[in-house]
């Protein structure tokens, strides 16, 4: 894997992993109200102006991180995470891509949530709940591909609020490794020794995530909701009910 690619994607694990993140979300546009849905730069600065107003006006804890991808056709969309969103709805009906490639309106009769704020102003939205984090992180990370990541470094591929937490290095083991006092084997092959508790300790932790982090075991455990199975994004599908809960998860 080409070594700038595989660091952007390291970058965002590990940003997933340190923040206080409830939802993955999908952000589609309309071509009927946005000017160009093929034009990077100027979708993604839309939505980051959407998000940043809504963090502004709305919730001022509100936190996100998203990453393009691109539709069979070339256009653009977004997949990511947010914190809590607060005025999320359970429409009657939701638009549907149909079997022929038309988009139709239909029953939501899976109690799918929408976000008007995001869909009136520029198109289609779906969201499910994070379950398992470290497969989410995962998922999200993989939607930086090398096409993507040949856009250069100005792309600025990765759309993120500001303040986001990162992983702190407590303890760089690098120049340790010359301090033992003795080789137990020193010979043609091979140089090695032993070391002692005190000493390996160290070790355990090289890299950790500040923060009190969400334990979703501990959620689920005082839940009555059906114990979904995570699909590959490590997400199962939300329910109104269920963000009426999540009103109290705060960000780090």
């Amino acid at each position: 894997m080409d070594e700038s690619l595989s660091r952007t994607r390291r970058r965002i694990k590990d940003t997933l992993l340190c923040n206080r993140f409830v939802l993955f979300c999908t952000f589609t546009f309309d071509e009927n109200k946005v000017p160009d849905r093929y034009d990077f730069k100027s979708l993604r600065k839309s939505l980051s102006s959407f998000f940043n107003d809504y963090k502004k006006r709305v919730d001022t804890n509100f936190r996100y991180l998203f990453v393009p991808e691109h539709h069979k056709d070339g256009a653009i969309h977004f997949h990511g995470v947010t914190s809590y969103i607060n005025d999320l709805i359970c429409p009657e009906k939701i638009w549907k891509r149909m079997d022929d490639g038309t988009i139709a309106m239909v029953p939501n009769t899976k109690g799918y949530l929408d976000w008007p704020r995001y869909s009136k102003r520029f198109g289609f939205f779906s969201c499910s709940l994070i379950k398992d984090r470290e497969r989410c992180a995962t998922y999200v990370s993989k939607y930086i591909t090398k096409d993507l990541a040949d856009w250069g470094k100005n792309a600025q591929l990765v759309l993120k609020s500001k303040g986001l937490l990162k992983p702190e290095l407590v303890y760089d083991s690098d120049s340790d490794f010359l301090q033992i006092p003795a080789d137990d084997v020193n010979n043609e092959w091979c140089k090695a020794a032993w070391a002692d508790e005190e000493y390996t300790a160290r070790f355990y932790k090289h890299w950790s995530c500040p923060g009190d982090l969400i334990s979703w075991d501990d959620y689920w455990k005082y839940q009555q909701w059906p114990d979904f199975e995570a699909d590959e994004s490590g997400c199962i599908p939300v329910t109104v009910e269920q963000m009426e809960f999540l009103k109290g998860v705060k960000p780090v």
